[in-house]
């Protein structure tokens, strides 16, 4: 049995872009990205037990379908002829519940069909669902697809939740018509697999695989059918089919059924009628999709015209979203349980809080504003400053990229970079970006990002424009570590960039604020983005990083990322930490600590945060001694409680969790 409830990194199946076998590999221990992939982490039939899962970072989070564990006897009240007359609150305070664990997970980008178990989604109707994801998700972050395409950067998905089952767990019941599948379709995501295994060899729905093949489709995600968890191929074309079932095969009584983190079980009524365990791995595909992985503040786009569903739940579908929630009938008791209650408070405490952050972001941006509103920037029309270090030697990026540029901002170009340089120290103007070319000898990119740095700190979004820093990550971890870069582009990724600095140009200007998403650039291997280009203020949560005296260079390259969500406190010395924590003066959201060395152990300052602040902060213990020896986890784990384990290798791990804790 897979307890990810006792692992602080849990394996997944991995497989290679043009792999024909996955690995099964630890979370953290996963390849770096390759260039121009999107990495596509793949779940499905949760059955409600979605909290008992911890998910390795992706570009695109899939979920296949079996969100709930409904057959119509639970939370939906059904008529003769099978048709749903009711939902009932529980059964969408179920759903609120499985929204609010979805937009914690890491993943910029999401996707979500309904199952054979999915009668209450069917009859909530596709509008009332999509807007229980946007409260609990963001708008526009993730998409919920009826037999229908959608598109987020250059990424095209294709779903449907429509099969012909074999049991009396039917919803979205009909034929599927695949021919709707548009041709550029790069993920099919259907709820019944097109490829799963059988005695000697394999079966094929021929309609599903004549889609994906007919569509150029890259990767098939699935569930369903428990038993198959793993990952097929097409008998032609040789296109991974991954069923990614989390839950095992097995119907299991109430006396068999493992509870979730919170100690009980998602759906309370599993004590009454039973359930499914969580027993398989999420898989993970690395695809080479042209164009690579979307800009993390890229927004899903509905295909203009939806596919149609099959033609016996078309009529269905179009009252559903006519009349959203269906009302219970008079006298039917559908009160709301606890459970309910209790979920739904849940979700309307975490929107205000949400609302509460953005008002003070905005606020902030207000006094910041207010506060150089005799800058250049108020000259013109409000725009916000850029600075674009473009040398002469790359003339045609300029001519491209500032027209577009300077519809969103003031554009203050450079050619010398000396130029730049002595107007960032001179002049009182607060850049909100920039974007350089890195230059020739003499005239460097580098040395305008340093002093940009220098004189208004991490703040500033930075992208560096160069081929060669896209192509190779050592260049890019160089200039990472020296001047905090948010943001590589080459040519071929330009609109990355546009839509990126688009999202920063939105956050300095009031209205809606858009959620603080893991911000990745174009290459997928470096820190977050700021979320925000206001710094950090004393409202933010405090952060803990304990970084003993042998290795510096973690905090040098950690510290200004994490201040983007935190403030941040620094200790070398593990009494002095100790001291702190004893004071009681700050309540700690999460604590890094390196092991340290004799006489000056990070393990004395997190035995101490525990004594004093118990299981609320989130700890992290950076080495890589521990994140290679499980015994010394284990041990860890059970002395001190420690929510993970990274090392050099795995920063990017850590830095993915961060926004997601902040917002918890």
């Amino acid at each position: 049995f897979f307890s990810p409830l006792t692992m602080s990194t849990p394996s997944c199946l991995y497989l290679e872009p043009n792999g024909l076998i996955p690995k099964k590999l630890p979370g953290h221990r996963l390849p770096p990205v390759p260039p121009n992939c999107v990495r596509v982490v793949c779940i499905s039939d949760t059955h409600n037990e979605h909290e008992q899962l911890q998910l390795p970072w992706g570009h695109l989070l899939v979920h296949a379908g079996d969100i709930l564990t409904e057959s119509g006897m639970r939370h939906v009240q059904r008529a003769p002829d099978k048709s749903i007359r009711a939902v009932r609150p529980e059964g969408e305070a179920l759903l609120a519940s499985f929204a609010q664990w979805l937009g914690q997970q890491p993943h910029p980008h999401k996707v979500v069909i309904g199952g054979n178990h999915d009668l209450v989604l069917q009859g909530l109707g596709p509008r009332r669902v999509r807007a229980v994801f946007a409260e609990a998700c963001g708008a526009g972050t993730m998409a919920y697809l009826v037999h229908e395409g959608a598109a987020v950067g250059p990424v095209r998905v294709f779903g449907s939740p429509y099969a012909r089952w074999g049991s009396h767990n039917d919803a979205f019941l009909g034929d599927p018509d695949f021919s709707a599948v548009p041709p550029g379709t790069h993920v099919l995501v259907t709820h019944m697999p097109p490829v799963k295994p059988k005695a000697g060899g394999q079966s094929e729905d021929p309609r599903a695989v004549g889609a994906l093949l007919r569509c150029g489709g890259l990767l098939s995600v699935s569930g369903h059918c428990h038993w198959a968890h793993g990952v097929y191929h097409t008998a032609a074309g040789r296109v991974p089919c991954a069923v990614a079932s989390a839950s095992g095969s097995k119907w299991l009584p109430a006396t068999s059924l493992h509870p979730g983190p919170a100690g009980r079980r998602g759906d309370p009524t599993d004590r009454h009628h039973g359930g499914y365990n969580v027993a398989h791995h999420p898989i993970v595909c690395d695809l080479a999709v042209p164009g690579g992985p979307p800009c993390p503040q890229a927004r899903w786009r509905l295909d203009a015209e939806a596919a149609p569903s099959p033609p016996a739940e078309r009529a269905a579908s179009a009252a559903a979203q006519e009349e959203g929630p269906r009302a219970a009938p008079v006298g039917a008791e559908l009160t709301e349980g606890p459970h309910a209650v209790a979920t739904r408070e849940m979700v309307q405490r975490s929107a205000r809080a949400q609302s509460a952050e953005a008002a003070l972001a905005l606020g902030r941006q207000a006094d910041a504003s207010g506060a150089h509103g005799q800058q250049r920037q108020s000259t013109q029309h409000g725009l916000p400053p850029l600075l674009f270090f473009g040398p002469p030697n790359d003339p045609g990026t300029a001519a491209r990229l500032q027209p577009q540029l300077a519809a969103d901002f003031v554009v203050h170009h450079f050619e010398d970079a000396e130029e730049a340089v002595q107007d960032i120290h001179r002049s009182a103007t607060r850049y909100v970006a920039c974007v350089a070319k890195l230059g020739q000898r003499g005239n460097l990119g580098l040395s305008v990002l340093e002093a940009l740095r220098a004189k208004q700190g991490s703040s500033p979004y930075v992208a560096i424009h160069s081929a060669t820093a896209a192509r190779h990550a050592g260049t890019r971890e160089r200039l990472q570590e020296r001047v905090g870069v948010d943001l590589f582009v080459d040519h071929d990724t330009e609109a990355a960039l546009l839509e990126a600095v688009r999202m920063v140009r939105s956050r300095c200007t009031p209205g809606p604020t858009p959620p603080a998403d893991v911000a990745l650039n174009a290459t997928a291997v470096h820190p977050p983005a700021a979320a925000s280009t206001v710094p950090v203020t004393g409202t933010a949560p405090a952060l803990l990083f304990f970084s003993g005296s042998t290795d510096p260079k973690a905090v040098k390259r950690l510290r200004p990322v994490l201040e983007q969500w935190f403030a941040v406190h620094v200790f070398v010395v593990a009494q002095k930490a100790i001291d702190a924590i004893m004071a009681g003066d700050v309540q700690f959201a999460v604590c890094i600590a390196k092991l340290g060395s004799k006489g000056n152990l990070g393990v004395d300052v997190l035995r101490v945060l525990r004594a004093v602040q118990g299981r609320g902060p989130f700890v992290a213990i950076h080495s890589a001694t521990a994140a290679e020896d499980r015994h010394l986890q284990e041990k860890l784990e059970g002395s001190i409680g420690v929510d993970l384990f990274v090392s050099h290798e795995d920063e990017e791990l850590l830095l993915q969790k961060m926004p997601g804790l902040v917002r918890s």
